[in-house]
């Protein structure tokens, strides 16, 4: 089953208010600073209504700031972010934390018209939301030659986010994966397939399909992950069996740890189990010297369904002596607990296990 594509990357959230072809796109604009002096700018367009824009402009979209310049004092700063749909022209202060004003768009000249030849229609606000989603005109025509000629406006719109570009579709089809279909690009971007965590994952062993890597990627089915499970002896996993594994918390340590506490030999679907149930090394380990020796995955994880602890084992044992692994299981079943135990041990000196869970069935009455 396929994902649904959750966007992100740009602070933007579009509203399709207004919008008449030749209209001026301006608004205001805020920066600030962040680490090696790289500039944040926040815009908000007049009349698009809760759209604000969010990013931070490569050094060569930069022109007319010279960010090294700027001083603790405020001063006047006109500046551009140039790009393919057109140019971005700032005024306003500045000093070397932050600034604000006001900005307007330049639509580049023949944008429209070459874009409406590629078959997108685009009046000036959409060339403006293009400029800030960096569509260009390569880029566009890059795609359409790798097959992807019936894009919508918002499927071009949300490759140029996730940078699905004609080079990923190319580096993804050199390992197997040509003809992706538009979601699996965006899945493949937003979750970080590359083409290198396909090979890596093929020369594990794995015919992955497109959904099964964006699962790898979103569980942390990574090599390393699968390299230290092999370590721990299990082999011919299924990559299912690596996703439930990497969801339940079931690792190298955790297989390694119930070894050593003499569980071995443990199929993928009972680690997974002893995993939800909480069915750890070091209960076993307890389990173990409290005499309880050679249960099975199976017998561990009915005891933990239950709430068979090493603890209630512990003073079931104190009050009753010696008591069976089905007697713990149905003493937590029938509600039987230290308290009510006790009571019928001080009233029956001799009772077994079994008897004090037919009292708490039957009422308090030895048989």
């Amino acid at each position: 089953m396929k994902k649904s594509v959750t966007l992100v990357g740009l602070s933007l959230c579009f509203s399709m208010a207004g919008g008449v072809a030749g209209q001026t796109v301006e608004g205001n604009w805020d920066a600030d600073f962040g680490r090696r002096g790289r500039i944040h700018l926040q815009l908000s367009a007049d009349g698009f209504s809760r759209e604000n824009w969010g990013f931070s402009p490569d050094p060569d979209e930069l022109v007319g700031l010279d960010v090294r310049s700027l001083g603790r004092g405020e001063r006047d700063v006109r500046f551009e972010v140039r790009r393919d749909a057109g140019t971005l022209v700032f005024t306003g202060r500045m000093n070397d934390r932050d600034g604000d004003g006001e900005f307007h768009f330049e639509p580049a000249q023949g944008y429209a018209s070459d874009m409406a030849r590629l078959g997108f229609r685009l009046d000036e606000r959409d060339v403006f939301r293009y400029a800030m989603l960096r569509v260009s005109r390569s880029f566009t025509r890059d795609l359409q030659g790798e097959g992807y000629r019936d894009l919508s406006k918002r499927q071009l719109e949300q490759m140029a986010i996730h940078r699905a570009t004609a080079t990923f579709v190319r580096e993804m089809a050199a390992v197997g994966f040509d003809g992706l279909e538009v979601q699996e690009l965006l899945q493949f971007r937003i979750h970080g397939v590359s083409a290198e965590f396909v090979g890596v994952m093929a020369g594990l062993g794995f015919a992955l399909d497109a959904t099964d890597l964006i699962q790898a990627r979103i569980h942390r089915v990574t090599p390393a992950f699968v390299r230290r499970i092999s370590e721990s002896g299990l082999n011919r996993l299924s990559f299912q069996d690596l996703t439930q594994f990497r969801i339940h918390g079931v690792d190298g340590d955790f297989v390694d740890g119930l070894a050593e506490a003499g569980l071995d030999r443990i199929d993928a679907d009972q680690l997974i189990q002893m995993a939800i149930h909480d069915v750890t090394p070091w209960f076993v380990e307890a389990m173990t010297e409290l005499g309880y020796e050679n249960l099975t995955a199976d017998q561990l994880v009915q005891m933990k369904i239950h709430g068979v602890s090493a603890s209630f084992t512990r003073s079931m044992q104190s009050l009753l002596g010696r008591i069976t692994r089905r007697d713990l299981v149905q003493m937590r079943i029938h509600g039987v607990d230290e308290d009510f135990a006790a009571n019928v041990k001080a009233r029956y000196p001799s009772v077994t296990a079994d008897e004090v869970v037919g009292m708490k069935i039957h009422g308090r009455r030895r048989r």
